[in-house]
C-alpha cells in the first residue's frame, strides 16, 4: 500500500511521521556520534591515521579530514531534528560516498555488503520523502503559513 498524504486518514499520516523520525533518529545518530568519535580522539590523530587513504592532493585531503568531524556533527544534529533535512542529507549522501571511494570500496567485510550501503539507502530515502511533520523543517514551514497573508 503506498500512502497518498491527500487520501490518507489521520493515523496513516501520524504513522507515516512516527516511522520517519524513526528513520531519521538512529541515523542522524549514526552521523553524530561518528563526529563526536573523531573529536574526542584529537582530530589532529584522526587527520594523520586517514590522510593516506584519501584519492585526493595532500592538502585537499587534510582539509576534508579537518572539516569531517564538524560536518558529520551537524549532519547528524540536522537529520535527528529534520532541520534543512533535504540539504543535510545530500551533504551525508556525499560524506558516505567519499567514505567508499577512499576506505571501504563496498567490501562487506563478512557482511553481505557493505554497511555504507544502508546508510547511503536511508540517506537517500530520507531525501526524496523528507523529514515529515514531527521536525524542525514543518515547524518552520508551518510558522511561515500563519504568518502569510
Amino acid at each position: 500500500m503506498i500512502l497518498d498524504y491527500d487520501l490518507a486518514t489521520p493515523k496513516q499520516k501520524t504513522m507515516a511521521d512516527l516511522g520517519l523520525l524513526l528513520l531519521r533518529l538512529p541515523l542522524g545518530a549514526y552521523f553524530l556520534v561518528a563526529g563526536v568519535n573523531k573529536t574526542l580522539s584529537g582530530v589532529g590523530a584522526f587527520v594523520n591515521g586517514n590522510i593516506e587513504k584519501a584519492p585526493l592532493p595532500h592538502g585537499l585531503a587534510s582539509a576534508y579530514l579537518h572539516c569531517l568531524p564538524f560536518a558529520e556533527m551537524l549532519v547528524g544534529i540536522g537529520i535527528i531534528l529534520g532541520f534543512a533535512t533535504r540539504w543535510v542529507t545530500l551533504i551525508g549522501l556525499l560524506m558516505v560516498v567519499s567514505f567508499i571511494i577512499a576506505v571501504t570500496k563496498l567490501k562487506g567485510g563478512g557482511a553481505p555488503f557493505d554497511t555504507n550501503v544502508l546508510i547511503l539507502g536511508m540517506l537517500i530515502g530520507v531525501n526524496f520523502v523528507g523529514p515529515g511533520r514531527i521536525s524542525a523543517d514543518k515547524m518552520i514551514v508551518t510558522r511561515r503559513e500563519r504568518r502569510a497573508p
